[in-house]
């Protein structure tokens, strides 16, 4: 029974040091989460979504007509963005044939049958695809 309890808080003492040596070795990320616990609903998704994210998905929210269909250009395949866009889109659709193409840091990107629809600024833009 000894050798239990023994083995119990040496096991307790472990896990509270590798839970709290996130915030001795890294006091950053203490006033970052105090900052998180502080903040409304808007703010957690700042600080989640990433400011410049944040502001393009905002500026799309509010620049596309209700229920169109889009297509994400810019962030990879494989980048958590484009959920965290088809998440916070909603009700707008992600779709292969889209009416909107949303373009993110992406100043180059030209396709043919768009036009501009709107724009945050010269990386960040979002594309009418032309219907015949």
């Amino acid at each position: 029974m000894k050798l239990a309890k023994v083995l119990f808080l040496v096991w307790i003492s472990i896990w509270l040091f590798l839970f709290c040596r996130q915030y001795l070795f890294n006091p950053s990320f203490l006033t970052r989460y105090y900052h998180l616990a502080l903040a409304d609903a808007e703010g957690r998704r700042e600080m989640s979504y990433g400011s410049e994210f944040y502001r393009y998905l905002r500026f799309c929210e509010e620049s596309l007509p209700a229920r169109s269909r889009f297509q994400l250009i810019g962030p990879p395949d494989w980048s958590l963005d484009r959920v965290r866009a088809h998440y916070y889109l909603y009700p707008h659709r992600l779709s292969d044939d889209p009416d909107f193409l949303l373009v993110y840091k992406t100043p180059l990107f030209r396709q043919s049958e768009t036009v501009l629809y709107a724009s945050l600024d010269k990386e960040s833009f979002i594309l009418k695809v032309k219907r015949d």
